[in-house]
């Protein structure tokens, strides 16, 4: 992570997402996902210095959605060490989205967590995991597609 040499806390932008009214109303709110991203940031010792977020906006989508965009241009320009989400399918729901998301965090030297897991490891092993969890993340959408 490129935390500056003064401050050793890494520094952390939170990104919530919801992709309908529905989904905010019976299912996870961005208030319930800012709220467990906050304490996730508080376990992994991290300073929130942003928040940004997607209301009613679909995870297939990644150039046009501007929370998703400012979260990893904070990580890019050093605003940000880490992106902390809520989970995995929050961050996108098709698996090549999800993979670039992490690609351009690693590429920034930044950090990538979710409230369901801890850091994800720049390791075999580690990758691994986050490119199955995308996998799943883009079949669960299908599941509710019903294809």
């Amino acid at each position: 992570m490129n935390s500056s040499s003064t401050n050793t806390r890494p520094r952390a932008v939170l990104y919530c997402r919801v992709s309908t009214g529905r989904q905010a109303e019976e299912g996870t709110s961005l208030e319930t996902q800012e709220a467990d991203c906050r304490r996730k940031a508080a376990g992994c010792g991290a300073e929130v210095v942003g928040l940004h977020t997607d209301p009613d906006v679909s995870g297939e989508l990644y150039l046009h959605r501007p929370g998703i965009q400012a979260a990893l241009a904070d990580i890019e320009q050093g605003r940000a060490d880490m992106l902390i989400g809520y989970k995995v399918d929050r961050s996108g729901r098709n698996a090549r989205v999800i993979l670039e998301v992490g690609e351009r965090i690693r590429r920034a030297g930044g950090a990538l967590a979710f409230t369901d897991d801890g850091i994800i490891e720049n390791t075999a092993r580690g990758q691994a995991i986050f490119g199955f969890k995308a996998i799943v993340a883009q079949w669960e959408k299908d599941q509710i597609r019903g294809l």
